[in-house]
């Protein structure tokens, strides 16, 4: 079961909750799972710089898993970027993901 764990500024619960159904369906459609074959959680994120500059946390998430077909790791690395920039109202480039295989 892949586990999705996203660092992102905090949304309202239902925002969050509605958030997190959209990664997980991104990530499960892209590997071809069920939705109930996902699981995802946030952490919420209170602050960020860029160099010595505040800015505003940007949206991340870790997909933990086994590795897969490279070509389905990367549509699902996509699927939850594009879910994050979404809920979070960020640019793409703003977001970032990335797939940690399992030891």
């Amino acid at each position: 079961m892949p586990v999705v764990i996203v660092t992102a500024p905090e949304l309202a619960s239902d925002a969050a909750s509605a958030a997190l159904r959209a990664v997980n369906s991104a990530a499960s459609s892209a590997l071809q799972l069920p939705a109930a074959a996902v699981h995802s959680m946030l952490v919420p994120s209170v602050a960020a710089c860029t160099g010595t500059s505040v800015t505003t946390p940007w949206p991340t998430a870790v997909l933990h898993g086994r590795a897969r077909e490279a070509d389905a790791m990367m549509r699902a690395v996509e699927a939850v970027a594009a879910a994050l920039s979404s809920h979070w109202r960020r640019p793409v480039d703003e977001v970032w993901v990335q797939w940690a295989t399992n030891g």
